[in-house]
């Protein structure tokens, strides 16, 4: 195994060499470098299987360069080097492809000399499972695999003669699952990711077939046991047993089998995974309701779709202290409050405060945040009734029930918002103010200004400029990029345009720094907007 070593410190990488020389393993060190741009740069012009690399360095720290490499020589391993106060970054590191992780104060040659047989494992079984994908037709049985997932379906689903016939059926399909304390995890692709990657295998069935091949290679090299199965397009179900023995807690042994999969996924088949961890107890009778557990908590990683593993048991404590005051109104009391006085720009910001907090939060179910932000839009057009306003359209109530992700929701309550304000800004608005909104609306897509504004209404730029803000609530800047945005999830939405030319077409002339703004007020770029939308 061709070896590289990346610290910033000269005493450090003395010491790794050192290390290095004294484990049994038969690494071939090719070179030691002290930050991650040189170290980078080799990797691309010579043949390197691992990389041992600090986190924090200068000019390129380790996380760029795991990144970085990644991209460009995606068989490339890695292997941390974090200090206590750093796991974050190396938390980080993993989620981005590195292998594992050592603490610099207690790193020891077995240490390392176990970390390195590990790594030139995975390579061994890469390699391997790379020429059984290649073969995969001959080399199984597809009647017993079938059979094989058939059952798997029958038992996580609790029917009752699956269970019953547990023992003869285990032994017949040489299943590695036993009675007491099953885990399930159920893993889920992204459904476009999917298909396209089914028909590069030609077959969805070769494909599922790749995919429950890699997660039981894996589960085999780690653990001994586990079995996987094809439960619905995209979404399979893994069931394993977790012996209570040694110094990791449960909880942490299966998020580090979570990860390999996730990891090998990637790596042999390049599927992003998204993994949800049942609970762990009971035992075979109980495994419909670890499947459901599992389900939920891939569910809620989906919808918030931040995280790539979840575990049941995370989320389970807000979903049962939650009380059905704290799912419903007392969420946008204050914001109820301020708009039955009529605090409009106070009753927006107290919704954007909410929107961040649920976000930041994860703590309510998708079927919760959807009665939320429901109620909020109703109660937006019961105060434009009362107000003998004209109301919002009731067509732009419906689309939430489909929305797959929080970003669409909130993506949809953010059009309700903003129908709302437009509404209520339009009928307070001064005959100068109104003009000005005309001629933005008119001609956002060119090159709008204050000052051109100004003229328009004869007024003078800093006077039309307070005079904006007090009437429409926010500054003339932000107003004409609420209009440009408005218009460019319109032209999105109804695929007026490709995202290339979408810039310009509302008056952006850098893409840029259109895509940024974007993504800073939808929290997502236009091109994952576009995805989320199809």
């Amino acid at each position: 195994m061709k070896v590289v070593l990346v610290d910033d410190e000269l005493q450090m990488l003395n010491w790794l060499q050192l290390m290095l020389e004294k484990t049994e393993f038969p690494a071939e060190l090719k070179g030691t470098f002290a930050n991650g741009r040189e170290a980078y740069e080799y990797c691309m012009e010579h043949p390197v299987d691992l990389v041992i690399t600090d986190i924090r360095m200068p000019l390129m720290d380790g996380l760029q360069l795991i990144q970085q490499l990644k991209s460009n020589k995606p068989h490339v391993r890695f292997l941390i080097l974090s200090a206590y106060e750093e796991f974050h970054y190396a938390s980080e590191g993993m989620r981005l492809g590195a292998s594992n992780y050592l603490l610099k104060a207690e790193i020891t040659v077995d240490e390392l000399n176990e970390a390195l047989k590990r790594i030139s494992n995975d390579i061994s079984n890469e390699q391997r499972i790379g020429d059984e994908l290649k073969n995969m037709r001959k080399a199984i049985n597809e009647n017993q695999q079938a059979l094989r997932n058939v059952y798997l379906k029958e038992l996580i689903r609790g029917e009752e003669k699956a269970i019953v016939n547990f023992l003869h059926k285990k032994e017949f399909l040489q299943l590695k699952l036993e009675m007491k304390y099953p885990v399930v995890l159920a893993v889920g692709f992204e459904a476009a990711e999917f298909e396209q990657k089914a028909a590069q295998f030609k077959s969805r069935e070769l494909l599922e077939l790749a995919v429950v091949n890699v997660v039981e290679e894996t589960l085999e090299a780690e653990l001994g046991i586990g079995n996987s199965c094809p439960m619905d397009t995209g979404l399979f179900a893994v069931t394993i047993n977790i012996p209570n023995t040694g110094s990791k807690s449960i909880r942490e042994r299966m998020l580090h089998f979570a990860n390999r999969i996730s990891v090998n996924l990637w790596s042999y088949l390049k599927l992003h995974a998204a993994i949800g961890i049942s609970e762990i107890y009971g035992n075979i009778t109980e495994l419909n309701q670890r499947w459901k557990e599992a389900g939920q908590a891939l569910g809620q990683n989906l919808f918030y779709g931040r995280q790539v593993i979840v575990c049941y048991q995370d989320i389970i404590f807000d979903i049962q202290s939650r009380t059905h005051e704290e799912k419903g109104r007392t969420l946008y009391e204050k914001a109820a409050q301020l708009l039955e006085i009529d605090y409009y720009d106070e009753f927006q910001e107290e919704l954007f405060r909410l929107v961040r907090a649920i976000e930041e939060k994860k703590h309510l179910l998708a079927t919760d945040v959807k009665s939320v932000f429901l109620e909020i839009a109703y109660m937006m057009r019961r105060k434009l009734q009362s107000l003998s306003a004209a109301p919002v359209e009731n067509v732009r109530f419906v689309g939430i029930d489909q929305a797959a992700t929080f970003q669409d929701c909130k993506a949809w309550l953010l059009d309700q918002v903003n129908d709302f304000m437009s509404v209520v800004n339009k009928n307070k608005r001064s005959p100068a103010i109104t003009e000005v909104c005309q001629y933005v609306e008119q001609n956002y897509m060119g090159n709008v200004s204050l000052q051109e504004a100004a003229s328009i209404v004869h007024l003078n730029k800093t006077y039309l400029s307070g005079l904006f803000k007090k009437e429409m609530g926010v500054n003339f800047n932000d107003y004409l990029t609420q209009i440009r945005l408005d218009k460019a999830r319109e032209l999105i939405v109804t695929n007026q345009c490709n995202i290339g030319e979408l810039a310009e077409k509302v008056g952006y002339t850098n893409s840029s720094h259109f895509t940024k703004v974007f993504k800073k007020t939808m929290g997502m770029s236009p091109l994952e907007f576009k995805k989320n939308k199809k």
